[in-house]
């Protein structure tokens, strides 16, 4: 399973703080992506249940940063649970200090890529509809919309 970050910036903010990210997951099949899209959601870091789907085996949602770490270590804390519980009875802190340890570093591993909305849309594409300034605008920012289903 691959994990992407998406940093949309726009015009008006320009900011990471309390900022929502696009999370991509591509893993090698529909129903695997489905699957760890909904693990997300279970684990409370999104509270959008149906992924965005790019393609047949990569769909992406909106997370902050705390949420998607707080549901990292929560799927890795039921991954442990279910595979090596033996392990971590009676042990002080049983097993969320690993839990966070493995979180950690997944969200560590995680990719990011920076996108600028106004750079991301061809001026060629909306000019040709009109030499009007304000439809000129106006179909701009259908354009932008558009592309990025907002």
């Amino acid at each position: 399973m691959k994990i992407t970050r998406q940093n949309i910036l726009t015009a008006s903010r320009r900011s990471n703080q309390d900022k929502s990210f696009r999370y991509f997951i591509e893993t090698d099949s529909h129903e695997e992506t489905e699957r760890r899209g909904w693990s997300f959601y279970n684990h409370k870091a999104t509270y959008f249940p149906e992924l965005n789907w790019v393609s047949d085996t990569c769909g992406w949602f909106y997370a902050s940063q705390e949420n998607m770490l707080r549901g990292m270590e929560n799927i890795a804390l039921a991954e442990l649970l279910n595979t090596r519980s033996d392990e971590f009875k009676k042990k002080k802190g049983g097993a969320l200090a690993e839990a966070k340890r493995i979180a950690a570093e997944r969200f560590a591993a995680i990719e990011e890529e920076t996108v600028e909305r106004e750079i991301q849309v061809n001026p060629h594409i909306y000019r040709a509809f009109s030499h009007n300034a304000r439809e000129y605008d106006d179909m701009k920012d259908y354009i932008i919309k558009r592309a990025y289903n907002c």
